[in-house]
């Protein structure tokens, strides 16, 4: 049996290093808000993430762990993780991962809803820079 090398901690630092080069280079080159670059972000980096576990799962090398993944939905990636299920047909025999998945992203948009409705947010819902 292969022994794992690299930690949830590792993986993390992954994720965040990808984040952020994302994140730098989108806010140099494109004039949106910080919010939608930053779920844009991180939605991008849940995709790759489902992706590359896929990848590592079909070829038995270290895996994402699934905290990282669930940790890469709860920062707001819930577009790109339901993406990533879908595309690369990734963790869709799990219900249990799919209901936790969703769960978190419908309690996201609801409370998104929730701001929104109540202008305590709208501000930093604008698409564009002003």
């Amino acid at each position: 049996m292969k022994r794992r090398t690299k930690t949830t901690f590792t993986w993390l630092i992954i994720w965040a290093i990808i984040l952020t080069s994302i994140a730098g280079l989108s806010f140099f080159y494109f004039d949106f808000s910080p919010l939608i670059l930053f779920l844009a972000t991180v939605n991008l980096a849940a995709f790759l993430l489902f992706g590359w576990d896929k990848i590592a799962a079909g070829q038995g090398i270290d895996r994402v762990p699934e905290l990282v993944l669930y940790f890469s939905v709860v920062c707001g990636g819930g577009i790109g993780a339901l993406l990533g299920m879908n595309v690369f047909r990734h963790k869709t025999r799990k219900s249990s991962f799919q209901f936790v998945v969703a769960a978190i992203f419908l309690v996201q948009l609801a409370l998104i809803a929730f701001l929104i409705s109540k202008e305590v947010c709208c501000q930093s819902f604008v698409f564009f820079k002003l």
